[in-house]
């Protein structure tokens, strides 16, 4: 009886310890598949909620519509910010120690691929296989996770994380 009074005390603590910690561990996960010619997509996410937009253009006026559209995007999502400090128990970005990776695999001509992480332990995976290819992805604060695949022509792809 003593051994499993302590083993469930033993849970109790470290699930206290998991839930009262700030969310370190805790980033976001975006994917974004672009397979055609002329398709956007636009992706934030935070700690309460992804809101994504996805379209496709057929002509030019559109396109440059579309491509004002995503610079932007991109202006706002990548502007200086100072970073504000979580609470005890969640609530902050949890700026942990570890390594920020990017990794880009572009066959074509033209591609362009963008990364810009703050924080710690975030991953950007992007492959182009096309031409004219813009993809950017933005990650403030801890753990997120973004992959970007684009196949084809003329494809956008904007992925905005934060805490």
């Amino acid at each position: 009886m003593k051994k499993t009074i302590n083993s469930f005390t033993a849970a109790a603590v470290a699930l206290a310890f998991v839930l009262g910690s700030p969310a370190a561990w805790a980033g976001s996960m975006a994917n974004v598949v672009q397979v055609g010619d002329g398709n956007y997509t636009i992706m934030y996410q935070n700690n309460k909620k992804t809101r994504t937009k996805s379209w496709t253009v057929s002509n030019p006026a559109q396109k440059f519509v579309s491509d004002k559209k995503i610079r932007t995007a991109v202006k706002q999502a990548t502007r200086y910010k100072p970073v504000r400090a979580g609470k005890v128990g969640g609530g902050g970005c949890g700026f942990a120690a570890g390594a920020n990776s990017s990794y880009v695999a572009q066959t074509g001509y033209g591609n362009t691929a963008f990364a810009s992480q703050t924080g710690s332990n975030n991953v950007a995976v992007t492959n182009q296989d096309g031409s004219g290819n813009v993809s950017y992805v933005v990650q403030k604060g801890s753990g997120n996770k973004a992959y970007v695949t684009q196949a084809g022509n003329g494809n956008a792809a904007l992925i905005v994380q934060r805490c």
